[in-house]
């Protein structure tokens, strides 16, 4: 989350809020080089301001190289209460690539890009995300505790914050597959609309995921609550085959 990079310096008017909110000059907070070693003063300094000086204080206390994430730690530290000191070292990474990737190339392949963690863990696969076009939702994922603000992400992966722990998953292909025809739900009106795609074409991940995505809407009819490719066994999508989808 960035987008602060050019954003202007606070004006006279400003200023004069900031310092009568206070009690004094604003700049005697700074100045602050790193984000992710924001003393608690500033923190609870930014807190006591009303929402609309909170950004213009942190422009003026806080380097500028560190300005492009300041909406996001206003918006997870000030706003949202978490420790400074933990400020974008949180989160987990996960594959980023249009569906049309997905379909085509294995998932040991797509998975092998998140190589900056140790373990796997499960995004939750969200219903009400999923609706809203969360590409993400169930996805597999890599804790990554050692990354900071200022890691950029590779071509290829994206680092997403989960509001909740996630679980650990043992089987990051399978959590892979079903994320995958979670996917493939969304971008068509019925899962036979890939048909329209040469399936040749497919890697055997994408069609033992298409295959398992049929099966599941046809004996279990929609579930308005869970989320497709989440709501058939296990078994559907750990096949070797298409054909071995029972």
């Amino acid at each position: 989350m960035t987008g602060d990079r050019t954003a202007p310096a606070p004006d006279a008017r400003t200023l004069r809020e900031l310092t009568a909110a206070l009690g004094h000059a604003p700049r005697t907070y700074g100045p602050v080089g790193d984000l992710g070693a924001v003393p608690d003063r500033v923190v609870a300094a930014a807190r006591s301001l009303p929402e609309h000086l909170r950004l213009p204080f942190l422009r003026l206390v806080v380097a500028a190289a560190e300005h492009r994430w300041l909406p996001w730690f206003a918006a997870e530290v000030v706003d949202g209460g978490a420790d400074p000191r933990r400020f974008g070292r949180s989160g987990v990474l996960v594959v980023a690539a249009p569906l049309n990737e997905l379909l085509r190339t294995p998932l040991t392949v797509l998975l092998g890009r998140l190589d900056a963690g140790a373990g796997w863990v499960a995004v939750p696969a969200d219903r009400l995300q999923w609706e809203r076009g969360n590409e993400f939702t169930g996805a597999a994922a890599r804790p990554c505790p050692a990354l900071n603000h200022r890691w950029p992400a590779p071509a290829g992966v994206s680092r997403i914050h989960l509001r909740r722990t996630a679980p650990a998953e043992a089987d990051p292909v399978l959590r892979a597959r079903r994320w995958l025809a979670s996917r493939i739900a969304a971008a068509t009106a019925a899962p036979t609309g890939l048909m329209t795609v040469d399936r040749a074409s497919l890697s055997a991940d994408a069609r033992i995921a298409h295959a398992a995505l049929i099966r599941e809407q046809r004996m279990a009819g929609p579930a308005a609550a869970t989320v497709p490719g989440f709501a058939g066994p296990a078994q559907w999508y750990a096949a070797a085959d298409p054909d071995d989808v029972p």
